[in-house]
Formats: C-alpha cells, structure tokens, sequence
C-alpha cells in the first residue's frame, strides 16, 4: 500500500469519527425527553455528553493523513 492511499485512508477515518460524533449527539437528542426546546444550545449540551476523544482521534487521523500525503508528495518530487 502506497504513503498515499494511507493517507487517504486516514482522511476517511477523521471524517467519519468526526461524522459519528455528531451522529451520536442527533441520538442523544431524539432520545431525550426533557428537551423543551430545540436549538443549538442544547444541541452543545448534547456534544458535550459525547466528550473530547472523538475530536482527538479525528485530530490525529487528519494530521496522519496529511503527513503522508505530504510525504509521498515530496518523495515523488525529490525523484523527478
């Protein structure tokens, strides 16, 4: 597998954590039954019970991704 289908594949996988974490907040939000009100206050409430590790991870996978895109870039350029 090439540097940049790997970091292609790590691009993926930030965006689809990222995905999920809004994903999962959508679910907590249909789930609950206190909600008087619709907005995006409680909406960041709900971000909230999902925490900071999805963030992190897509983080990580997205500076990843883009170091060997960048990597495989710069390997193809110092050939030529």
């Amino acid at each position: 597998m090439s540097r940049r289908t790997t970091g292609v594949i790590f691009i993926f996988i930030a965006i689809h954590v990222y995905c999920v974490k809004l994903l999962s907040a959508s679910l907590y939000s249909i789930s609950s039954t206190s909600a008087s009100s619709w907005g995006s206050d409680m909406f960041g409430e709900w971000m909230s019970y999902i925490g900071p590790v999805p963030n992190l991870i897509s983080i990580i996978c997205l500076i990843a991704g883009f170091y060997y895109l960048i990597s495989e870039s710069s390997k193809e350029n110092n050939n030529e």
